[in-house]
């Protein structure tokens, strides 16, 4: 899937499941799988913010990583 970049940030289609992790660090009710993929995430990228105040969620079958999924688009800056 390619990236918008705005500026020095891209705006990336995050998984709505990961956000909690990538936001604030919390990885309750994440599998061991899906924390992997969170970290492999952070380890290209730095998590920002949700691209709007009130972000709307939609499905897509590509989002940054994982399977199939709702998203929210973020912005995101390469590490």
């Amino acid at each position: 899937m390619e990236n918008k970049k705005n500026n020095d940030y891209l705006i990336m289609a995050i998984p709505e499941w990961a956000l909690c992790y990538l936001y604030y660090g919390d990885e309750s009710n994440l599998s061991e799988e899906d924390k992997k993929l969170c970290d492999d995430f952070l380890k290209k990228y730095r998590f920002v913010s949700e691209k709007d105040e009130q972000p709307e969620s939609y499905f897509t079958h590509y989002p940054e990583f994982g399977l199939a999924c709702n998203v929210i688009d973020c912005y995101c800056q390469e590490v």
